[in-house]
């Protein structure tokens, strides 16, 4: 019960973090829960190992008793492997850059800054502004740039 109850607040903060990063939750809990069951699966494996190789005889052997690994080893493996199947949920979801927002979206995000939004561009008075032949030639009496020989 205890166990279910962590999973859930976990899978809570898992959601939130991924959500606050701009992607649905719900992919990451179920990476969580799922990496929470394998690496306690593989932590009570882990656990027997240790177990046989600690008592020095396999199980099912014909030793007229019947041994069995210590279980108390094996659950406590087992938490171990789930722990780090936790911390590598919560590690994956901590390094994801967040999610680029989508190019279609015409508005800005809150937060942005408007400078990003393009300018109107200004009203001329005249035709006149737009070519002005006078406006192109240096002032005279002074260097047009040109390199004298």
């Amino acid at each position: 019960m205890l166990e279910s109850a962590l999973i859930f607040v976990l899978s809570k903060s898992i959601s939130r973090i991924a959500k606050s990063k701009g992607y649905k939750g719900v992919w990451f809990v179920l990476m969580f829960i799922a990496l929470w069951f394998a690496g306690e699966i593989a932590g009570g494996i882990a656990g027997i190992v240790v177990g046989i190789v600690s008592t020095g005889v396999p199980i099912g052997a014909s030793t007229g008793v019947r041994q069995e690994p210590p279980m108390l080893l094996v659950y406590v493996f087992g938490l171990m492997g789930a722990a780090l199947g936790a911390a590598t949920a919560f590690l994956i979801v901590n390094l994801v850059p967040p999610a680029q927002p989508k190019e279609d979206e015409d508005e800005l995000e809150e937060g942005e800054d408007d400078a990003l939004a393009p300018t109107p561009r200004p009203q001329l008075k005249d035709e006149g502004q737009y070519f002005d032949p006078e406006a192109r030639r240096p002032p005279a009496g002074t260097d047009s740039g040109k390199d004298k020989a």
